[in-house]
């Protein structure tokens, strides 16, 4: 049995209301209509004066995934690893686009912020239909702190340089690894946890020849066809 993790928790809600301009859940709608009835307001039929729904679907297929826009406020706010609340998911449907955003901004995730990255497995485990068969490549900069500490086996395996070369399937980082004498070359691959993090690294090792004959990209593209980290 797979361990609890807090995502089991969170589940969308799926009935929608539209209220000046905002997509609210339909506990916050509940609440905003109580508050106009204190007022003595009625519903005239328009949404920029009382929430109108509810519409299932989550709103129906957007571009990207939507959230409450109660915010951290939201009746049913979900509460991240990091005690940062976000407005609840609506689950609503995809796009076309809508799906390659998420593929995209999932892949950035991994190695953002850790809110970017709660958020992007938030997203994973509600749009989990959501495959690919290739690796990713993740425009990174540098080799974050956390990631370091994560590949720190490879330093005492006499490995001192990382490549700021970062692949994703969504569910693991790739990179490489290489020594100082260019003897040996490193694939690894971590598996990218539900709490934002890193863990379970493997490795694959090359001989150091490869290296001035093939990319990163085609080792791991290699190593990934032929599932070799399993």
């Amino acid at each position: 049995m797979p361990p609890f993790s807090w995502l089991d928790n969170v589940s969308p809600c799926t009935d929608v209301y539209v209220f000046q301009a905002a997509l609210l859940c339909s506990d916050c709608a509940e609440a905003v209509i109580e508050e106009l009835e204190k007022e003595g307001q009625v519903d005239t039929g328009d949404s920029d004066s009382w929430p109108q729904g509810p519409h299932g679907d989550g709103g129906g297929e957007a571009d990207s995934p939507q959230h409450c826009d109660a915010g951290p406020k939201c009746k049913n706010a979900v509460l991240l690893p990091n005690y940062k609340k976000i407005g609840c998911p609506l689950g609503n449907g995809l796009t076309s686009n809508g799906q390659k955003y998420v593929i995209e901004s999932v892949a950035r995730s991994c190695v953002e912020d850790k809110q970017s990255q709660l958020v992007g497995r938030l997203w994973m485990k509600i749009y989990d239909y959501l495959k690919v068969n290739q690796l990713i490549r993740i425009p990174a900069d540098y080799i974050s702190p956390k990631l370091d500490r994560a590949l720190g086996w490879l330093k005492g395996d006499d490995h001192t340089r990382y490549r700021n070369e970062l692949y994703t399937d969504l569910r693991h980082l790739y990179g490489a690894a290489f020594s100082d004498t260019g003897a040996k070359i490193t694939l690894w691959r971590l598996e990218l946890t539900d709490n934002g993090g890193f863990t379970d690294l493997s490795v694959v090792h090359l001989p150091g020849q490869e290296s001035p004959a093939r990319t990163i990209e085609n080792m791991l593209d290699e190593a990934y066809a032929e599932d070799a980290w399993e």
